[in-house]
């Protein structure tokens, strides 16, 4: 059996210009969205889950291994951490249904909001 993949995730949390929340995943550049932090979070969760079923069905994980631009990456270093409740979300190991030899343990999600942004935190 192989070893699982054990990841940690940079999440950037932010307002859209429309006003929604969005969870962005810099490792990854997948973007789940929400009226509050912990639906956008929550949303980014199943955006993961989505592209690395997919990335394992179509023998491409490469394509699951994307990077979001760098403006993005310095908004995530000038951003202020949010609390563990907010941006915690229980991270059950994920395991393809196509190679159930292949596994992602998310071992944890390092979450900052944007400094210019206001957030609704519940």
């Amino acid at each position: 059996m192989r070893k699982p993949m054990r990841l940690n995730f940079r999440v950037l949390v932010h307002r859209s210009d429309e006003g929604t929340i969005l969870a962005h995943c810099l490792d990854l550049d997948l973007i789940g969205s929400g009226h509050t932090i912990r639906q956008a979070v929550d949303s980014l969760l199943d955006a993961i889950k989505i592209q690395f079923e997919a990335s394992i069905e179509f023998g491409n994980l490469a394509n699951f291994f994307r990077s979001a631009d760098s403006e993005y990456i310095e908004m995530f270093a000038r951003g202020a951490s949010l609390a563990d409740v907010e941006c915690r979300p229980k991270l059950e190991p994920l395991q393809s249904a196509e190679d159930p030899e292949t596994t992602l343990k998310i071992e944890s999600f390092d979450c900052r909001e944007y400094e210019d942004s206001d957030l609704a935190m519940a």
